[in-house]
């Protein structure tokens, strides 16, 4: 007797024991995780591009910023180095990235610099976003470019003045720089109606092919010229140009180089009709105010680009390098430069549109 009723105690106890244990299995709160990124800033914050890297750098503090507001369980850490838009000091500021403060992925600005390591990048397989140009060993890899690549928008306005059926096309270009020599070369191949080259690099040689274009029946001029070529040949042709016989189509030096040709033409109401190209952007009303309120200045050239370069590394960030690159590769967001998806090599695919100028004005 004494014993079942032991037995029937040591029942109860252990019922009463699971209850309890299962109640508190269910009271439990799941412990979160908390996560860390590190992440370098390789930026030229000394030097003649010093500005422009200050500018995106803390454009990029500014994307930190907003990424923890909505992410507050993972810590970013930025670790700045200035690379002096220079190979020289930029190597050693990547290896110091990579081996001693041992950050996770990269953002940089310096062309010369990713051009002489990307072999290197490439072996250390890191996720790098660069808003500068890769020259060098574009391809399906670790490295992004936030930046539209220079001869795609050639291609498109190629294509565009090829749609209005001129019969006789002036082609434009300086050939001292391999970069217009390059959009020159875009342009042409992908340019199906007849055209006749002319090489301006001065004055002289902006008047001489003003002239000969004038007086040979040309109904269209083509202008791929740096801010100086640009505005000296068109000021000769509107002086020639009476009757504004001509279409006129721009690259994108038409809006770089806009003071000069506001210097030279006086009133740039007289390029009116002219069609420009342009890269077709985002929204920057709002980054601007926060920017300039947080910095107490308008944002640098290309700052927006640093926003949208941190978001694009924090956004897709994943412990896994393979993932994470992967991720990168399917982004899509619209920032404050626009949309950013990439193509197959990792570089920015951003629509491009020819606009022509009102009311002497090239922005629209």
């Amino acid at each position: 007797m004494n014993k079942k009723i032991l037995w029937g105690f040591v029942a109860v106890v252990v019922l009463v024991g699971a209850f309890f244990v299962f109640s508190n299995k269910q009271q439990v709160t799941p412990i979160v995780t908390k996560q860390s990124i590190k992440i370098g800033f390789m930026l030229p914050l000394t030097g003649q591009f010093g500005a422009i890297g200050e500018g995106v750098k803390n454009a990029g503090m500014m994307a930190v910023e907003d990424y923890n507001l909505s992410h507050p369980n993972v810590t970013v850490s930025i670790v700045n180095e200035d690379d002096g838009f220079d190979v020289k000091k930029g190597i050693p500021a990547y290896t110091k990235l990579t081996t001693i403060d041992k950050v996770s992925g990269i953002m940089m600005i310096s062309t010369p610099i990713i051009d002489a390591i990307h072999e290197k990048m490439n072996a250390d397989a890191l996720p790098i976003v660069s808003i500068g140009l890769q020259n060098n060993g574009v391809a399906p890899d670790n490295i992004f470019q936030t930046t539209l690549a220079p001869i795609a928008p050639i291609e498109f306005m190629a294509k565009f003045v090829d749609s209005k059926n001129h019969n006789k096309t002036a082609v434009i270009y300086n050939n001292a720089f391999p970069a217009t020599k390059s959009f020159y070369d875009a342009f042409i191949k992908n340019y199906t109606k007849q055209h006749v080259d002319f090489v301006v690099t001065d004055a002289q040689s902006a008047n001489v092919a003003a002239t000969k274009i004038m007086s040979s029946g040309f109904d269209s001029v083509v202008i791929l010229e740096d801010a100086v070529g640009g505005p000296l040949v068109t000021k000769d042709l509107k002086i020639l140009d009476t009757k504004n016989k001509l279409a006129y189509y721009y690259d994108l030096q038409l809006s770089t180089g806009w003071a000069e040709y506001k210097k030279l033409l006086g009133d740039t109401n007289k390029l009116n009709g002219a069609y420009a190209l342009k890269i077709k952007g985002g929204d920057t009303s709002v980054f601007t105010q926060k920017y300039k309120a947080k910095y107490g200045t308008d944002p640098t050239p290309y700052a927006e680009y640093g926003y949208d370069s941190a978001m694009v590394l924090l956004n897709n960030y994943n412990a896994n390098q393979k993932t994470w690159i992967s991720n990168i590769q399917a982004t899509s967001f619209v920032g404050p430069s626009g949309k950013i998806t990439f193509d197959k090599d990792g570089v920015r695919l951003q629509e491009t549109e020819m606009n022509e100028v009102e009311n002497g004005s090239v922005s629209q």
